[in-house]
Formats: structure tokens, C-alpha cells, sequence
């Protein structure tokens, strides 16, 4: 299969999600905006499990590298694409100020669309969008 680049306009970030992890750490989730491929409407979301943060009241305005896998402390990272399990490895998250039970990350990482053959290269990429705290 071809490889192309995968577009900033199909990683576009909505709001998401950070809540404790059943096992350890944080969970993040940041749906991206649907875009459409061939094959049709694609609705998928970037899913972080293992964040490794201290507690959520001491993020703010805070900045936190992390490794990438396998390394010791790297965040579990993927993006689901054309039904294949794609890595995200993220290498830093920074976080903004919280307002009320929300608050704004940057998040720079590195896409692995070629680690199941999606068609795309892998990429680097920087969203930032806004993460609402949930206790579920």
C-alpha cells in the first residue's frame, strides 16, 4: 500500500476527558473531529491509559515528559484507523489553568500509522485541546 501524509485537517481535537485509572495513574481521551476517508465517515478518538501525573489539582501550568515505549513510564497510546490499532507515543504533555473541572493540554507526540500498514506515514503532531476531569 501507497503511504501518504496524514493531514492536519483529519487531526482536528475535541474537548476530552481525564479521569483516574482503574490501575494505575490517569486515563486521557481526546476524540478528533470526523473526517471522511474512501471507506467512509472515520469517528475515532486518541486513548492515553497509564498517565503518569500527580494529583490533578497539581498540573496546572505544569509541563511533564514523558518517555516512549517501551521505556520505563511511557503512556499507553493509540488511535484506532481504518480497524487497526495504531501507537501514539506521547513525548509531553503541558498543561494550562483550570476553570472550574477543566483545563487546556498541549500534547506533542508521534503518530505510528505505519505500524499496522494504515496507508499513511507516521507523523508528529501538537494538539491542543481542552480535558474535562471526570471521576468515572
Amino acid at each position: 500500500m501507497t503511504q501518504t501524509e496524514f493531514p492536519d485537517t483529519w487531526l482536528v481535537p475535541w474537548p476530552g476527558t481525564i479521569r483516574p485509572s482503574r490501575l494505575k495513574g490517569y486515563e486521557i481521551e481526546i476524540p478528533i473531529a470526523p473526517f471522511e476517508l474512501p471507506e467512509g465517515w472515520v469517528e475515532t478518538s486518541i486513548r492515553l491509559d497509564f498517565v503518569e501525573l500527580p494529583e490533578l489539582g497539581d498540573i496546572e501550568a505544569r509541563t511533564f515528559p514523558f518517555p516512549t515505549s517501551p521505556e520505563p513510564g511511557y503512556i499507553d497510546g493509540s488511535i484506532y484507523l481504518r480497524e487497526t490499532h495504531n501507537p501514539v507515543d506521547i513525548t509531553e504533555v503541558e498543561f494550562g489553568s483550570w476553570q472550574e473541572d477543566e483545563i487546556e493540554a498541549t500534547l506533542r507526540m508521534r503518530i505510528l500509522f505505519e505500524f499496522e500498514g494504515t496507508g499513511f506515514r507516521d507523523r508528529d503532531a501538537v494538539l491542543t485541546t481542552t480535558l474535562r476531569r471526570s471521576d468515572a
